[in-house]
């Protein structure tokens, strides 16, 4: 059940950036990959976690890897838990939050590696 984390953060003390919005961005991403990696096996299990402040933007970055099919509907992942009324929610609360502060989200997933890249200017 272990899980290899690298993480590289290099932010302020002080960020403008609602605690909330944070929450919901960082909680998402992490439980979302948390979730991935219960269906890789032991030895494969990782999650990348970045954090860096730059010029007046954030840059968030989580990788980790993944098995089976990414689901999509409407050219937007769907989740692939059985509850599908109860689940879900995350990325579009992740999208909300970095359209707060006029950024994008990028979602990669190839060779079995699920990345999400997020720039906000703050």
């Amino acid at each position: 059940d272990k899980i290899k984390v690298k993480t590289e953060i290099a932010i302020p003390v002080q960020l403008q950036i609602d605690t909330t919005d944070i929450v919901a961005i960082l909680g998402n991403l992490i439980d979302n990959a948390l979730s991935a990696l219960q269906d890789v096996s032991a030895e494969e299990r990782y999650l990348t976690l970045k954090v860096v402040f730059s010029q007046k933007r954030l840059i968030i970055r989580t990788s980790n890897p993944y098995c089976g099919d990414i689901m999509c509907k409407n050219g937007k992942i769907v989740t692939s838990k059985k509850a599908h009324d109860l689940h879900g929610y995350g990325l579009n609360n992740i999208a909300r939050a970095v359209d707060k502060y006029k950024g994008y989200m990028e979602i990669n997933y190839s060779d079995n590696i699920y990345t999400v890249d997020i720039i906000m200017y703050i």
